[in-house]
């Protein structure tokens, strides 16, 4: 069977046509699914942190705490850009915040893809661009970004960012990072990571190289302006600047020191079995979330040794962070951040023949499902 001339070149190319059935098939897959389990396709992805972002778009930021058998609960830890472009949508389209979350979720994914792939073409030699379009469309915690959920916007910012630093376009990328900031707190791991970058390849020559590229400089202040406004807007609005920081202890962070949480939490590698447990309230790991830890030390090394420094500064900074808030939050926010996909390309392009990249990505596509389908069961490992 030979396909049309243009068709070829559009699968051959990737091009956006070509990523755009990929993922249409994608979310078609997850529709599925969902019609399998008998759920609603945007009940199903709008749950947990989606409900908290419809009520943000629609009332705005709390003013005290509220809700949670502890009444500790409120909506400051969920940064403002991504419910702030919810708000703008529904003001266009008179849809529900639930139906347009998840929507705009997919269509920030999409182009996320097409700006990724541009930058791993730019930083790589020899990218395998089908192993990374079908990787993001089908691959591990690929739902989070059909949700609605900030990390599809988060994707899109933060390869925006690295793609036009990579170009060269310091003013625009410092602008890209400072509505990265205003996305999720891991924002401001850009800049940070483009200043240890400078200074991993110059050393203390970095400083008088920023002194002679003002625009270089000029982005790398620019990078933290959304978080700093998101700390000035909650200073006068409720009182405490840091309020997105202490409202954490309401979805389970823990007021004891991290290490003994993590030393508690190594003690378990085998523990998979509340995973299948009838009661998705009761499907817990530590090993679930102690293996992907692992996974992560690994490819943040990883891309240290290949000398992608920015890249290895980002991976390093969310490990820490995220192993001392809590290590249920390992998964989630790995997935979130996108160098730690753009390491596991690079592992699975060096070391595995094309057909055996194929196999494992049909292995991790029926992983990708079982993970789905506790997902729409509204499993407590996956919040």
């Amino acid at each position: 069977m030979s396909f049309p001339l243009p068709l070829r070149q559009m699968i051959s190319q990737c091009s956006p046509g070509y990523v755009l059935l990929v993922f249409l098939f994608s979310r078609m897959c997850f529709w599925g699914l969902a019609l399998f389990q008998d759920v609603s396709f945007f009940d199903g992805m709008c749950v947990w942190d989606c409900h908290w972002y419809s009520q943000l778009a629609t009332q705005g930021y709390d003013t005290h705490t509220h809700s949670n058998m502890a009444n500790d609960a409120a909506n400051w830890p969920f940064f403002p850009a991504f419910p702030f472009l919810m708000h703008l949508v529904q003001s266009v389209i008179p849809f529900s915040m639930k139906i347009i979350g998840v929507l705009l979720a997919n269509v920030c994914m999409y182009f996320a893809i097409l700006v990724s792939l541009r930058y791993l073409q730019k930083t790589r030699e020899h990218p395998a661009k089908h192993f990374w379009v079908w990787l993001c469309c089908l691959g591990p915690f690929s739902f989070y970004f059909a949700s609605g959920y900030s990390e599809s916007l988060f994707w899109f910012l933060g390869c925006l960012a690295m793609l036009l630093w990579q170009h060269q376009n310091y003013i625009r990328a410092g602008c890209i990072a400072a509505l990265l900031t205003a996305t999720r707190f891991f924002g401001i791991f850009w800049p940070i990571a483009w200043g240890i970058e400078l200074f991993c390849l110059m050393q203390f020559h970095a400083f008088k190289h920023l002194s002679q590229n003002p625009k270089k400089l000029f982005a790398l202040c620019l990078g933290p302006l959304g978080l700093f406004c998101f700390i000035f807007y909650l200073y006068h609005h409720m009182g405490d600047g840091l309020a997105f920081v202490y409202a954490q202890k309401a979805w389970g962070r823990s007021n004891v020191p991290f290490w003994q949480d993590l030393q508690y939490s190594l003690q378990f590698w085998t523990d998979f079995g509340p995973l299948l447990n009838p009661e998705p309230a009761t499907r817990y790991s530590f090993a679930f979330f102690n293996y992907i830890a692992i996974m992560g030390g690994f490819f943040s090394v990883w891309l240290a040794s290949q000398k992608r420094f920015f890249e290895a500064a980002v991976a390093l900074m969310l490990m820490v962070t995220v192993i001392k808030s809590g290590i249920i939050g390992v998964p989630r926010y790995m997935a979130g951040v996108p160098v730690f996909a753009f390491a596991f390309h690079d592992v699975a392009n060096r070391f595995l023949p094309p057909l055996l990249r194929i196999l494992l990505l049909a292995i991790l596509f029926l992983f990708n499902f079982w993970l789905l389908s506790n997902w729409y069961d509204s499993a407590f490992f996956l919040v």
